[in-house]
Parts: C-alpha cells; sequence; structure tokens
C-alpha cells in the first residue's frame, strides 16, 4: 500500500519520465505498482545491491542506476539535460526526470530527487522521514511539486475513490506477485534475532522482505 499510495496520489502522464529512487521492497513495489496501473513509459531505478537491480528489471524497470554517478550520468543524458557542477554548491542536472519517486526518504534521497527533477517536475516521498538540513533552493527556483505520502485514505483508481488498502489489493489479485519472491526469508517468532541480522544484512543475504511464519 505505501508503494501504490504513491502511483494513485501522483501517476504518471504520458511523456513523463520516472525515476524510483531506492529498490527496497517499497521502491520495487512502486515499480510494479507503475505497471500494473498501465505505465509503458520509461521507468529507471536506483539500487544499492546487485539482487535488488536484478529484481527491478524482473518488475518492469527499463533501466537500472547503480550509485549516484549513474544516476546523475543518466539524468544528463536525458534528451534536452544537462549536468552542472558549480564550484560552491552541489552538482545538479537541468532537464532531468519530470517525475522522481523517493522510496527511500533520507537527506541524500531527498537532495539528490531536488537535484536532478526537471523545471516543474514532480515528487513523490513515499520513504520514511529523515531530520535533516536541506538546501530547498531548487524546490521554488525550479518550481517543483513535492508531495509526502503516508498509507491511509482515499485515492482515484479505476474511475472512482476507493481506499487505499481497497485499491491495492485489486492490484494484488490481478497480479501473481508470488513469482517475483519478494518474501525472501521467513522465520519462526523465537528466530527474531536471525530476522533482524537478515534484514539488516540486505546485501550478505539478498534481503528484501523478511518476515515470520504464524501458525
Amino acid at each position: 500500500a505505501s508503494a501504490a499510495k504513491g502511483v494513485f496520489l501522483e501517476p504518471p502522464a504520458d511523456g513523463d519520465v520516472v525515476l524510483v529512487l531506492g529498490a527496497g521492497s517499497i521502491g520495487l513495489l512502486m515499480v510494479r505498482a507503475l505497471r500494473r496501473t498501465g505505465w509503458t513509459g520509461t521507468i529507471a531505478v536506483s539500487a544499492r545491491y546487485g539482487f535488488q537491480a536484478r529484481k527491478a528489471e524482473d518488475l518492469g524497470a527499463d533501466t537500472v542506476l547503480r550509485g549516484r554517478d549513474q544516476l546523475y550520468e543518466w539524468a544528463a543524458s536525458l534528451p534536452g539535460a544537462a549536468a552542472f557542477e558549480p564550484s560552491m554548491a552541489p552538482k545538479f542536472v537541468e532537464g532531468g526526470p519530470s517525475l522522481v519517486y523517493d522510496s527511500v526518504g533520507s537527506a541524500g534521497t531527498v537532495r539528490d530527487a531536488l537535484a536532478v527533477t526537471r523545471e516543474e517536475g514532480r515528487i513523490v516521498v513515499t520513504g520514511a522521514a529523515a531530520v535533516s538540513k536541506l538546501d530547498l533552493t531548487r524546490l521554488w527556483h525550479r518550481q517543483l511539486r513535492m508531495t509526502g505520502v503516508m498509507v491511509y485514505g482515499p485515492v482515484e483508481h479505476e474511475g472512482r475513490t476507493r481506499d487505499i488498502f481497497d485499491a491495492t489489493l485489486d492490484l494484488i489479485r490481478a497480479d501473481d506477485l508470488g513469482r517475483f519472491s519478494l518474501l525472501t526469508h521467513t522465520f519462526e517468532l523465537e528466530e527474531y534475532r536471525d530476522a533482524i541480522r537478515v534484514a539488516l544484512g540486505k546485501d550478505a543475504h539478498g534481503a528484501i522482505k523478511v518476515g515470520f511464519r504464524v501458525r
């Protein structure tokens, strides 16, 4: 529902170039939600780990970006875009993606979203909140629109207003998510220490979603 809410709240329009920051469970499910709602345009995803990159492609991403350098290079490679590295300010891109979904919500990813989104573009922050000091100059100077997302409330889906959970269940029923193996690890409740260790060691264990078996 976290992933779907962002897509329902700020759906892509014709001609948009979409960037999803982060390839954890929310970012990956956001890619799938975009495809399941009928979006056929470009989706790029930034992924920290190789297993996340492969899963993003399986779920419908066109381009996977590994690291900030690739992210900025890709944004600057879009038609009409250009990268700038001022001597007294962080680098930024003009003419980058028009719609950015930040599934991480860290200070770093919000900065990147502000730096690469094109003029009058939209940023949707679905990740956990971060306490940070941000330079919001580009927000007003490039007339960007930033929206925060939380998992509750109504959304527009298939021409009518629905609760986000009902709309998300419709997407799940229409798709065989099980074949993508997003639930990578399960544990008995008494194995909670192992579950936490695996969840915190994503790269070493290839963990996307970690859960407990309920009997």
